[in-house]
């Protein structure tokens, strides 16, 4: 072979050395890069919807279970409030099982009556004891300027009770002297009961001929008003306070 033939086959085969790893080199590599694209596109598509399933189904597990019991005790609280019954109002009623405060009664009136004790019975050799209250004049209008006011005793003496008026004055004369008075006594708004008094050896004092029924009559009263006339028609009117007198009726021994 001659140089040129020589040149020639070396020069074809430094093309051929260059130009076949060319060609090996830039023939796959489009079909390598294509097969990727095209796998790439379909697992970025289906990827992303598969996750957004799983998502999907996670957010409606976890929703599905909280909003469930959450719609349950919404509609459960307004009927516990609904159903609590408003406190009932008081009530007057007198079967009620509360007890009522108990109405405070009347308040007793002060007694008008004071105890005394007098000396020793000549007779039996006890002593007097018994309950007085003073009054006031009602006539004649110049009595309270000369006389003692006038009191009101209930006595036991020597076991006898004995009611009487000492007036404090010698009112009725002594050539006048008698048995009995006329005597008149109201018992607050009730009638005026006549009845007859003895008259004192002193002549100051009117002594009741039916002591017991006297006092009866004022057990529950608050003021009497005596009236007793001489026999020379002489008047004198005493009111007298006597509430109280049924409290005090245990301290007369000889008080049925």
């Amino acid at each position: 072979m001659n140089s040129i033939t020589k040149r020639t086959i070396c020069c074809i085969i430094a093309f051929v050395a260059v130009i076949l790893p060319l060609t090996a080199c830039s023939v796959p590599e489009p079909e390598v890069r294509e097969i990727e694209a095209t796998r790439a596109v379909p697992q970025t598509a289906e990827v992303p919807v598969e996750i957004a399933r799983v998502v999907e189904r996670t957010v409606d597990v976890p929703v599905t279970a909280i909003v469930e019991p959450a719609v349950e005790v919404t509609g459960e609280m307004p009927v516990t409030v609904v159903a609590s019954p408003p406190a009932p109002p008081p009530t007057s009623d007198p079967d009620a099982t509360s007890t009522p405060n108990p109405t405070p009664g009347p308040t007793p009136n002060p007694s008008s009556w004071t105890f005394f004790e007098g000396p020793h019975h000549p007779a039996t050799g006890g002593k007097s004891h018994g309950l007085q209250t003073t009054g006031t004049v009602i006539s004649p209008a110049d009595y309270a300027s000369v006389f003692r006011d006038p009191r009101l005793f209930l006595r036991c003496d020597g076991g006898l009770l004995e009611t009487y008026v000492t007036w404090g004055s010698r009112f009725i004369a002594a050539d006048f002297r008698t048995e009995t008075i006329t005597t008149v006594y109201q018992v607050d708004d009730e009638a005026p009961v006549n009845t007859t008094s003895d008259e004192s050896v002193n002549n100051e004092s009117s002594f009741f001929t039916d002591p017991a029924k006297f006092v009866r009559d004022l057990r529950a009263a608050d003021k009497v008003v005596i009236r007793v006339t001489s026999h020379d028609n002489t008047e004198m009117t005493a009111v007298f306070p006597i509430a109280g007198l049924s409290a005090d009726l245990p301290k007369l021994s000889c008080w049925p």
